[in-house]
């Protein structure tokens, strides 16, 4: 499987070849992905081809899908488009777009790439990506770079190539390529890069980057090159803070003079251990609902934890944002539960964070205090960098989690109580077994929590190593 991509202001034309392809052979269009139904309108597909001839092709836009019959052809190749189109607000965040007001464009992979299907892909290794641009425009993606080198049939122009591990790692990536990217490389293994539009603290928020990766780093082992991009799209929030997490790197969307505080610090900070827990740590497709409460509640604690331990996040600031997570499943539960698993609800996040710090605790109670849930994600860590096509089920994080804490301890308990059985949460109850007071708000204050006096086992011995 070989890509070409050449993109320009208004379009990126495709090119896709499949090597020794059978004899009749079905490609996919980008489908569902972030809530988006289709993305097949976007697309022309203008030709169809072998080294003998064109070949005809039945196109089932409906279906996403694209039928050929190649024959005996070393290879097939799909020649096709992809229209970029201006950003108008946020229902278009997923969309190819224009890189910035002026020149270049942006792009998210699974809105790119037409596939074979699963059956072949889940065969590839080593896929090889070639991007094809003007002298003048930069390039930032989270594919493995392997160079650049000028076209030699088209003066004026460079090829930057790419080679993709994987299918996973091809669809789980990004590209921006405009000639006003600006890049900085605060070290040979991670790239920041901010777009035009974005007039904020460059500097400021390269070096918190850097900080946090490097301390994820050390604490969770190496995950490669890195590649970061902020920029600022056209939104209807006055204060513009997402973050969207891709395997090798990560895209900030901040407001166009966003400087270095604890609300970016702690989007940062979440972003980033996505490179972890997220695209190293992958859920099975069966299993991702049902355990996104992992990949975003937990992913959200253990920011927090880092930013304090780095002396980034002051203990009042975290815990006014557990009550805030705390008050907002309240609402959610009180609404209907379980609450719909969308991917845009909050439910998976709020009670992933009342799961983890519950599981943080128990696995310190179990241990005597020298392991907790770090320990827990490295013994996931060591499966996955062991095995080629890693995913997780609940079953394999009840394993490991016994592998780390014990088969009898009060982890396991916890989690066949509040992990495996989605049951509500009493509030007073949970925090009571974690050291801390529950206060509910009263229409005159939030809600609040305050740490017991007595207690050195639970929220305050999380909080107080290192």
């Amino acid at each position: 499987l070989w890509y070409r991509i050449t993109p320009s202001r208004d379009v990126i034309s495709i090119q896709v070849r499949l090597l020794r392809p059978p004899p009749t052979v079905s490609f996919f269009l980008p489908g569902r992905w972030s809530s988006r139904d289709d993305w097949a309108s976007n697309m022309t597909i203008k030709r169809a081809s072998t080294p003998q001839r064109d070949l005809p092709f039945t196109l089932l836009r409906n279906l996403g899908r694209l039928d050929l019959a190649p024959g005996e052809a070393p290879w097939v190749e799909i020649d096709y488009d992809v229209r970029v189109q201006p950003r108008h607000g946020d229902s278009d965040r997923f969309i190819p777009q224009h890189f910035t007001s002026s020149e270049g464009v942006f792009a998210y992979a699974p809105t790119l790439l037409i596939q074979p299907s699963e059956r072949i892909t889940n065969a590839m290794r080593d896929i090889p990506i070639e991007v094809n641009l003007p002298d003048s425009w930069k390039l930032l993606s989270t594919w493995s770079s392997q160079g650049t080198s000028p076209s030699k049939t088209q003066p004026g122009r460079s090829i930057h190539g790419f080679l993709v591990h994987d299918v996973r790692t091809l669809r789980d990536a990004y590209l921006a390529a405009s000639p006003r990217l600006d890049l900085h490389l605060p070290e040979p293994a991670l790239t920041v890069a901010y777009a035009q539009d974005f007039k904020g603290d460059r500097q400021g928020l390269t070096a918190r980057i850097h900080q946090l990766v490097a301390a994820y780093r050390s604490r969770f082992g190496d995950p490669g090159s890195v590649a970061v991009l902020v920029r600022t799209p056209k939104t209807s929030h006055k204060k513009l803070l997402w973050g969207t997490g891709r395997r090798g790197g990560f895209v900030l969307e901040l407001s166009a003079k966003a400087r270095v505080d604890e609300d970016t610090d702690v989007l940062i900070a979440h972003e980033a251990f996505h490179l972890w827990n997220g695209h190293e740590l992958v859920p099975s497709l069966e299993s991702e609902a049902q355990t996104r409460w992992f990949k975003e509640g937990l992913t959200q604690y253990i920011a927090l934890k880092t930013l304090h331990r780095m002396g980034l996040l002051e203990e009042r600031r975290i815990l006014d944002e557990v009550a805030n997570v705390a008050t907002r499943y309240n609402h959610q539960i009180q609404a209907a539960f379980p609450p719909p698993e969308t991917s845009h609800s909050h439910y998976p996040y709020d009670r992933g964070m009342l799961l983890a710090i519950a599981l943080d605790a128990a696995i310190r109670q179990d241990t005597g205090g020298s392991q907790g849930i770090e320990a827990w994600l490295n013994t996931l860590l060591a499966h996955a960098r062991a095995q080629v096509d890693f995913t997780y089920d609940p079953e394999l994080l009840l394993a490991t989690l016994s592998m780390t804490a014990g088969e009898h301890g009060r982890s396991v308990g916890f989690w066949k109580r509040g992990c495996a059985l989605h049951r509500p949460i009493s509030l007073s109850h949970h925090f009571e077994q974690l050291g801390l007071h529950w206060l509910d708000s009263n229409g005159s204050r939030a809600a609040k929590l305050v740490p017991l006096a007595d207690n050195r086992t639970g929220w305050r011995a999380m909080f107080t190593h290192d």
